[in-house]
């Protein structure tokens, strides 16, 4: 069982978060300069710009690094404040997070690119830190029960 103050410390911070990642992701609505919507539907073309060495190397590192940690904080706090949440469905609420943000991107006309990548990374970030904080919770509660 999680503690009230646990719970309520992870909403404390994530209320934050959100607000910050809304004015992050979704607030600038600006459209792009030539009119066309950006989109990329190739999986995994961040790797692929990666490796080539196109001469881009440190924003292609902080993109991939960034769409990780993006939503590690929503993660945590989703294991911390549900915690018998299936892994399933954390790995969906994952998914979910992260396609609703690149829809938001694609259908408000912002400047920023739709990308499948960003789903992919996002959702893989949300999914590792759901599952280490539940890890966590797990270690926790057999140090309290055997203390």
């Amino acid at each position: 069982m999680v503690p009230r103050w646990v719970r309520v410390l992870a909403l404390t911070f994530c209320v934050p978060y959100l607000l910050l990642l809304n004015q992050y992701v979704l607030g600038s609505v600006v459209p792009h300069p030539d009119g066309v919507r950006p989109v990329n539907i190739m999986p995994f073309r961040i790797f692929n710009e990666l490796m080539n060495g196109d001469g881009n190397f440190p924003h292609h590192a902080i993109l991939l690094f960034g769409n990780v940690v993006l939503l590690m904080p929503i993660g945590i706090t989703v294991a911390l404040c549900v915690p018998r949440t299936p892994s399933w469905i954390g790995a969906l609420l994952g998914v979910a997070a992260a396609l609703a943000i690149e829809a938001y991107q694609y259908f408000a006309f912002t400047w920023r690119t739709a990308d499948i990548d960003d789903v992919i990374l996002n959702s893989l970030g949300f999914f590792c830190a759901f599952l280490a904080a539940r890890h966590f919770l797990r270690l926790w509660a057999s140090r309290t029960r055997t203390a």
